[in-house]
């Protein structure tokens, strides 16, 4: 992640939009992802240590107690949800997982100045679906046809160049950041009508570039997709047949498995 958030494209979140949070004080948990953290001082706020006061406190835990009373126990949090309260003049968030805190910190931005009024009400906020995705219909080289992001209408894809993946993977940290501030958090980047340049993204040298993709959407709390061609066994693995009941094709696709979750063990399709 590049640590100089002033470099980055500020996508829907131009400087105006934390300008409520300029200057404020801000108390962050240990565990708090390393995004938070840059996004706070990106929006000019000033961090303080557990014994201080603070405007805006994030932490994270299992379960919460904000906005209740002490005796009325604790409501259980998982790992994308998150609990916001004002409590002695702080605007107290609780997220149940780093994902659950980089959606707290944007829900504090989208709340904008009522962010601090002491009437704010305790909210806990959950996903209503584990399953979150953007599915894009990019291909490494550029069709004949269909140009280079079937039905696509703005340019190029963000993803490929040249057929490789893009040396600069800039503009697709800002588009995670993107996704992060909205939910989402799976992402499959190439063409669901795999070609034959496509079939390989999963192997050799592809794969070494795939994890790269990986690891720009991973400090947002998003994980990675790619399409895979039901040819492979034939256009890769050099068999007669891509019949998945085969048992030869059964081991091309788990040696193929294997070698991708070694790679991106957050892979897509992994538990």
């Amino acid at each position: 992640m590049n640590a100089d958030a002033a470099s980055w494209h500020p996508m829907w979140l131009p400087a105006q939009a934390t300008a409520h949070l300029a200057g404020r004080s801000v108390r962050l948990g240990a565990s708090v992802p390393e995004a938070v953290r840059i996004e706070a001082a990106a929006a000019g706020m000033r961090a303080v240590g557990d014994g201080e006061r603070a405007d805006v406190s994030i932490g994270m835990s299992s379960s919460h107690a904000l906005g209740t009373p002490d005796d009325s126990g604790t409501t259980p949090l998982g790992p994308e949800a998150f609990a916001v309260a004002r409590e002695a003049g702080t605007t107290a968030l609780v997220a149940g997982g780093p994902p659950g805190a980089l959606y707290a910190w944007f829900h504090l931005v989208r709340l904008g100045a009522p962010a601090f009024d002491d009437a704010l009400p305790p909210t806990t906020v959950a996903p209503a679906h584990a399953l979150r995705m953007l599915d894009h219909w990019d291909n490494m080289d550029v069709h004949p046809v269909m140009g280079q992001v079937e039905r696509g209408y703005a340019g190029g894809s963000i993803f490929f160049e040249n057929g490789r993946v893009r040396e600069d993977l800039s503009r697709v940290a800002a588009y995670a950041r993107l996704l992060a501030s909205i939910g989402v958090n799976r992402v499959a980047i190439n063409n669901v009508n795999v070609h034959a340049r496509e079939a390989r993204l999963i192997t050799g040298d592809d794969l070494a570039d795939l994890a790269r993709v990986a690891d720009v959407f991973r400090p947002w709390g998003i994980r990675l997709h790619a399409s895979v061609s039901f040819a492979a066994p034939i256009r890769l693995g050099g068999l007669e047949t891509s019949d998945p009941l085969d048992p030869a094709v059964a081991a091309f696709w788990a040696r193929i498995a294997a070698d991708v979750y070694r790679a991106i063990p957050d892979f897509g399709g992994s538990s």
